[in-house]
């Protein structure tokens, strides 16, 4: 929880542990460690592990603080970390880290979709340190840089609709 004073500046922070997180009798609730993907839709909080994302889905629930456990089909992400997603409707779109390729989750039928193509030649040594905005059904890729911390400077624009 985050308080503001009459200027908007931060006058306390509070964490939020959400009930369920220590100590874990569930397996299913996920080690949350440096860079995991998340994003959310509606009330739920999709976290995806660092290293690869397995079937089993992690879910926060917002209105309970109560993780979930769902398996996934499809072709899941290989390699997550310092990727970052976007939500369009309710699909995640999951871009970056040393894999360059666009994994999509459909998060009604809980499939995940891949997309390869052009990116990996633009970014054939994979992407770390950008950021992806949405902007109606376009996803704007801006910045990074590869394994190397060369920069890449610009803007890609991945379209939902094709």
């Amino acid at each position: 929880t985050i308080t503001m004073d009459a200027k908007q500046r931060v006058v306390r922070w509070e964490a939020r542990r959400p009930r369920g997180y220590m100590p874990f009798p569930q397996a299913d609730v996920p080690v949350l460690e440096y860079c995991p993907g998340s994003a959310r839709i509606g009330n739920l909080m999709f976290v995806f592990p660092p290293e690869s994302v397995d079937s089993d889905l992690r879910i926060l629930k917002l209105d309970t603080n109560y993780w979930l456990s769902y398996p996934s089909k499809g072709v899941n992400p290989y390699y997550t970390s310092f990727s970052r997603c976007a939500v369009v409707g309710k699909k995640i779109y999951m871009f970056g880290g040393s894999d360059t390729a666009m994994y999509i989750f459909d998060s009604e039928s809980k499939t995940w979709f891949i997309i390869e193509g052009r990116s990996k030649q633009i970014f054939e040594d994979g992407i770390y340190y950008h950021t992806m905005t949405v902007v109606g059904n376009e996803i704007f890729i801006i910045g990074g840089c590869n394994e190397l911390r060369n920069k890449y400077y610009g803007i890609n624009v991945f379209n939902t609709r094709r």
